[in-house]
């Protein structure tokens, strides 16, 4: 038989069948797996772009919030510096003379349009800032660096390119490199030469010290400056009768409460004002750090041997002790908390 009879033979044998998928011989997978897949890769693909798009904004975002952040520090570092120099390093020398800068002091800093930029404007400005930023980093972590909506390949990833702890710190001591926020200023650890350890604050609650003081600082500064400030103007309309002889006079009334309070704010300001200076100047050394911690407790010291010599002072009496009672009890009042109930 012919070539040509051969193949009208096999012709005629064919069957036609209805259009379905049809499984590859080898077992692995079929068509419709294959166009899933494809389905599947382009999804993938637009994930991707969109968290690349996100992240960008998010970065752009976040460098402006930290321009913010550092001049409003700028700012108000003008403003502690001018008080700090009244209220911590005067009355070392004399509890008069410290009486004397603080009202020049206050001249400047308490004149109309400049006291809303050097100490409110500029808090609110680091406040907000320094919480938005944690914010959008926290959502750019939950979405590229292992939150729910990352995918496994990318936390793995990211979690194999994270230098241990004992690498960040060799290069830390090496190369005079960030340190994690994570260590802080390096404990007592620094002092022993074992190299910075993680912050309990840290592994507790997630937060850097330099943060954490932060947080700390928000009530204690917004209830120091309610009390010296606020409070002054609303009983009598000015806060001209603010000097350190309403700080005597607070001392005088209860010593424990209101030394221990002006004491921890002095150590968390400067813990804060410190720490967050050092970073803008890129002061990571070991050395920078024992330097940062004689500053911060030198402070503290002085602060609390200031507020001695001040209490040496005694109550305030007359017309002026007066007011000064008026204006300490008006914030428990206002708390609904009566000092008879401290004694």
């Amino acid at each position: 038989m012919s070539h040509k009879y051969q193949d009208e033979e096999k012709y005629l044998n064919l069957k036609q069948l209805s259009p379905e998928p049809l499984e590859i011989s080898n077992g692995s997978m079929t068509s419709r797996d294959n166009i899933g897949i494809n389905k599947s890769r382009r999804n993938s693909e637009v994930e991707i772009l969109e968290n690349e798009s996100s992240k960008k904004i998010i970065s752009k975002i976040t460098r402006y919030l930290l321009k913010a952040q550092k001049y409003s520090s700028i700012v108000f570092s003008v403003f502690a510096l001018l008080h700090g120099s009244s209220v911590l390093i005067s009355p070392l020398i004399s509890v008069e003379i410290a009486d004397e800068v603080m009202m020049m002091s206050r001249t400047i800093y308490q004149m109309p349009g400049l006291e809303g930029i050097l100490i409110f404007g500029s808090l609110t400005v680091h406040i907000l800032s320094g919480i938005t930023i944690r914010i959008l980093r926290n959502i750019r972590k939950k979405s590229y660096y292992g939150g729910s909506g990352s995918s496994p390949e990318r936390r793995e990833t990211h979690n194999s390119e994270r230098p241990e702890r004992s690498d960040v710190i060799n290069v830390t001591k090496r190369k005079n490199k960030k340190l994690d926020d994570d260590y802080g200023l390096g404990g007592v650890a620094t002092f022993l030469g074992i190299g910075p350890r993680k912050s309990f604050i840290s592994r507790k609650l997630g937060l850097s010290p330099l943060s954490f003081t932060g947080y700390l600082l928000v009530p204690i500064v917004a209830y120091h400056i309610f009390q010296e400030r606020i409070i002054p103007l609303i009983i009598d309309g000015d806060s001209s009768l603010i000097n350190l002889g309403y700080i005597s006079h607070a001392l005088a009334r209860k010593n424990i409460i209101t030394f221990t309070g002006l004491t921890f704010l002095v150590w968390c300001a400067s813990y804060h004002i410190v720490s967050g200076w050092m970073r803008y100047l890129k002061f990571y050394s070991v050395k920078s750090r024992k330097i940062a911690y004689f500053i911060i407790h030198g402070l503290t010291i002085c602060g609390a041997v200031s507020l001695y010599k001040i209490g040496q002072l005694g109550p305030s009496t007359g017309y002026i002790g007066g007011k000064f009672d008026q204006y300490i009890n008006y914030s428990y009042q206002l708390l609904d908390y009566s000092y008879s109930d401290f004694i």
